[in-house]
């Protein structure tokens, strides 16, 4: 077995070599999403529809809403929001609908992960705690753009990558905040996805609640915030076993939400794609030829020059990047943080085989967030069983 400052010079290694990867798809995800769209042009069609007074939404006649909050800045961006997402929930896009269904189940463990990140003591006085923000940031620049940046800065600053227990645990208030996490997300986000994919026939009320659905995360955490508020008050005193326990089965608990609502979606879309492929005279023709394995998850070039394609087809790619960028950087995270834990013994091939296959399962049924929020369980609950004498020694 290595000793503790030979695992420490290793568990660094990790650490570092995963800051240094997330690096790399953080390049990488500006490159596909940002880059592609000003080498093709796209930037300046949205650009050019946003400043044309009579713009209609991509794919009908429909007259773009232009003022929602009367600040100039947060309605043009509300009114992008609409350029950006209004076909994947209109009926035009079978595939692109089914997408936008698969990709925000995968939003909620990635939601959750980065509270429960916030809500760790170690993080108390770091950016990190303010999840919040990370989530606001993510729905208005992109998952694949601040999932790498947010790893890297975690890998890197915070005293929880280390592994520590006591950096690990939850703040005073933390078990509340997590223990109200089912009708939190009830109320602050299935609601608003709920009415955001409604077939609403008013033009008005349809473009609203897409714009509305744009704030979930600020929905979300002020259910939290009211829910929590309204609860029981959580016993501020030293840690102990029975607290310990306690926390614990709420981080299970709350892990565990998570990852079986995206297995839930993912499930649910692999039925779909399944059903349409054995068989297709049930669905219409334009139905059938959209829902295909190919249509709805194959991504388009990630560096190519040439003229834009239709709204919906550029959005879609942006979409694909989007998600795959930001998975890689959050599986790159979640793995390094369970190799360097302070529990893990000598890596053998058997061993990471072993993981190997567990990740494999998990991101098949609850995709790579899904697996994310798998990982961060289980080193969770051995950063726990670590005997007490070990844990005084790594107390921060």
């Amino acid at each position: 077995m290595s000793s503790p400052v030979a695992h420490e010079h290793s568990a660094s290694r990790i650490r570092y070599g995963a800051a240094a990867l997330l690096a790399l798809v953080e390049a990488f995800g500006i490159n596909s999403m940002y880059g592609q769209i000003w080498r093709s042009g796209f930037a300046q069609t949205a650009w050019n529809w946003l400043n044309d007074p009579d713009a209609r939404l991509p794919g009908s006649s429909r007259p773009a809403i232009r003022q929602y909050f009367g600040i100039p800045v947060i309605d043009d961006s509300l009114v992008l929001a609409n350029f950006c997402f209004i076909n994947t929930i209109d009926g035009s896009r079978p595939e692109m609908s089914l997408y936008g269904l698969q990709f925000g189940g995968q939003l909620v463990p990635v939601v959750a992960v980065l509270m429960i990140e916030g809500l760790r003591a170690g993080n108390r006085n770091r950016m990190l705690r303010w999840s919040l923000f990370w989530c606001h940031l993510m729905q208005v620049v992109g998952y694949a753009i601040v999932m790498p940046l947010y790893g890297c800065l975690h890998l890197l600053t915070s005293a929880t990558a280390a592994g520590s227990s006591d950096a690990n645990r939850l703040r005073r208030r933390a078990p509340l905040a997590l223990q109200v996490l089912i009708p939190s997300f009830a109320i602050g986000y299935v609601i608003p996805t709920i009415l955001f994919v409604y077939p609403f026939s008013s033009n008005f009320l349809r473009q609203w609640f897409c714009t509305a659905w744009q704030l979930y995360p600020h929905i979300l955490y002020a259910c939290q915030h009211v829910l929590a508020s309204k609860s029981p008050q959580h016993e501020d005193q030293r840690p102990d076993q029975k607290h310990e326990d306690q926390d614990l089965k709420i981080l299970s608990k709350a892990y565990d939400v998570a990852f079986k609502f995206a297995a839930t979606i993912q499930i649910f879309v692999y039925t779909i794609l399944i059903t349409v492929w054995l068989m297709p005279s049930l669905f219409p023709d334009h139905i059938a030829q959209a829902l295909t394995f190919e249509q709805v998850f194959k991504p388009g070039s990630f560096y190519s020059y040439g003229p834009p394609g239709s709204v919906p087809d550029e959005m879609h790619r942006w979409f694909h990047y989007d998600q795959y960028v930001g998975s890689a950087a959050i599986l790159v995270w979640a793995l390094a943080l369970y190799l360097s834990r302070p529990t893990c013994g000598k890596h053998t091939w058997k061993g990471y085989a072993r993981l190997g296959g567990k990740i494999c399962t998990w991101a098949i049924i609850g995709g790579p967030a899904g697996a994310a929020a798998k990982i961060l369980q289980l080193r969770d609950e051995q950063i726990h069983r670590m005997p007490k004498s070990q844990k005084q020694k790594r107390s921060v």
